[in-house]
């Protein structure tokens, strides 16, 4: 602790590998040291002790008194992400009930894993396990596509989970395949502003479900005896915004088409993403819409619902809603 802290690092992750995994006693201690030291910034800490659950302490949680009890900076909720699509809905649903819970927070953010834009290395590497991808689980998994990748940054982006970038920054092709994505200025705003609540689903097509190779690094789903998993084709995020940007944005929606083959059309009625109900003549006047992806305004959109066509598979729609309801 006292070298981490000699040689200048700042932030320091707690793995569930090791054996040294009382993460409140390493917060008292790194920051008794740290007080000491005038002009020392507090050690942020990641937990990650990928999701075991709250019974063994490691997962933020309210107590009695209504106190939050997180004596970290970030904390894992999910198993390690794998960049295969499949891996990225199954992180992205294992952060919902935390999300709803109100567990992620500033101070205390839900960490979805690395961001895997842009990451090659797909393979379980032991073979006989039927982990990988093709009819016997044992071909090689592609990596995400530069649609899937878009997809997963935007997920991650309106989650407000941390945007840490996993690949090779040295490797050119694969920066220049993603660089529009993980520069996109609109994305990186929606995922640092905090008005209350740290976003969620609102929507997903339950009925209607996707099947997903090498959804995991060898842990098993329920029912399964591989990484496979099952996942809806259509879902639909929501993020309440500060109005603080140029726009006065007041809610981020995320579309998502996670079939594999066909373009769809996406949409909501605006009374269907929480918080906007109650915005008086929203009915009627619709909101001010902006694509995030393109970073661009498509006026305002009149009428209960807003639509869109041609969401490529894998694809989604991402905008900001601003001017919602009655106006002149």
């Amino acid at each position: 602790m006292s070298a981490t802290i000699a040689l200048g690092f700042t932030s320091y992750k707690v793995d569930s590998c090791g054996a040294q995994r009382d993460i409140e006693l390493w917060h008292t201690m790194f920051n008794h040291s740290l007080r000491s030291i005038k002009g020392a910034a507090p050690m942020l800490l990641e937990n990650c002790h990928d999701g075991e659950g709250a019974g063994k302490g490691i997962v933020p949680h309210y107590d009695e008194h209504g106190a939050l009890w997180c004596p970290f900076h970030t904390y894992r909720v999910s198993p390690d992400a794998r960049p295969t699509y499949g891996s990225i809905l199954s992180n992205l649903n294992r952060s919902i009930a935390l999300l709803d819970a109100n567990l992620s927070v500033p101070g205390c953010w839900g960490y979805l894993d690395m961001l895997e834009v842009g990451v090659t290395n797909t393979q379980f590497i032991q073979p006989g396990k039927h982990m990988n991808c093709g009819p016997d689980g044992e071909d090689k998994c592609k990596p995400l596509s530069v649609i899937e990748a878009q997809t997963h940054f935007g997920a991650w982006a309106i989650l407000s989970s941390p945007l840490v970038l996993g690949f090779d920054l040295g490797d050119a092709e694969q920066m220049s395949l993603h660089l529009p994505t993980i520069t996109n200025r609109e994305v990186i705003q929606i995922n640092q502003d905090y008005h209350g609540f740290a976003g969620s689903r609102f929507y997903q097509s339950e009925d209607d479900l996707v099947e997903f190779e090498a959804c995991g690094w060898g842990a098993s789903f329920p029912g399964r005896t591989n990484a496979s998993c099952a996942w809806p084709r259509f879902m639909s995020l929501y993020k309440p915004l500060s109005g603080t940007d140029a726009r006065g944005s007041i809610m981020a929606v995320l579309l998502m088409n996670n079939g594999e083959e066909a373009a769809a059309s996406l949409g909501f009625a605006w009374t269907d993403v929480p918080g906007l109900s109650k915005v008086p003549g929203i009915e009627k006047g619709g909101c001010v819409v902006f694509d995030v992806w393109r970073q661009e305004s498509l006026g305002r959109v009149k009428g209960p619902k807003f639509a869109v066509d041609n969401v490529v598979a894998r694809g989604s729609a991402f905008v900001t809603l601003a001017g919602c309801g009655a106006h002149l």
